[in-house]
């Protein structure tokens, strides 16, 4: 593989990906030849890849977090931009990061990106077969590719997160541990009340072609 079958998309927008977004540039700029864009907004994902698409890309490099992942593999699974589906990285560079982590990307979206660099050059890049979930929200609408998908509690637990606890400025593991502690503290008495983010709410889920069941979640 060459410098120029490579490129690179990073989402300022990511959390850790902010906060190093100038080393990173001086990381790529050190790359000549290689493929580089950022991402100004989620519509720019498919126009991006398209273009890269248009090079020759063989590797997509994305740095972000889970969900820049899930905005480019939506957008390679759904409207067929590569005529071969090319290798998929993904550096660690949001606040979540299951994904990256899963598969053994530890440390910056710098020291990830020169890792992957050299090994996809030197023929060392090691791959896997990742499954993802297909998800339409609702019938007739597009659908949306991940590795995972939250629901119910889970999404308000995630979001309780944000908006409470990150803003604390807690490392990771410190502020997910504050959160679940206090998440399940929400959901024993006398703490558990009708506002709690650990409430049960009825949800209508069906899986594949099943009928939709309405149960409470």
């Amino acid at each position: 593989m060459t410098f120029e079958e490579i490129g690179i998309v990073s989402n300022p927008g990511s959390t850790r990906m902010n906060k190093m977004l100038h080393d990173f540039r001086q990381v790529v700029g050190g790359f000549s030849g290689v493929a580089y864009r950022e991402l100004s907004s989620i519509d720019d994902m498919e126009h991006i890849l398209r273009d890269f698409a248009a090079q020759g890309v063989r590797l997509v490099i994305l740095s972000g977090g889970d969900g820049t992942l899930q905005l480019g593999v939506t957008a390679l699974m759904n409207h067929g931009i590569f005529d071969e589906p090319p290798v998929i990285c993904i550096l660690p560079g949001g606040r979540t990061n299951m994904v990256a982590e899963a598969l053994g990307m530890h440390g910056t979206p710098s020291e990830c990106l020169r890792d992957v660099i050299d090994g996809a050059l030197g023929g060392g890049l090691k791959t896997v077969d990742l499954p993802f979930i297909r998800l339409q929200v609702t019938p007739g609408s597009a659908p949306v590719y991940g590795a995972f998908f939250g629901a119910a509690t889970v999404v308000r637990g995630i979001e309780f997160t944000r908006r409470v606890i990150y803003p604390i400025g807690l490392p990771n593991f410190l502020a997910h541990s504050l959160a679940i502690v206090w998440l399940i503290a929400m959901a024993a008495w006398p703490f558990k009340s009708a506002r709690s983010p650990m409430r049960r709410e009825p949800m209508h889920v069906n899986f594949g072609d099943s009928t939709p069941e309405p149960k409470a979640y």
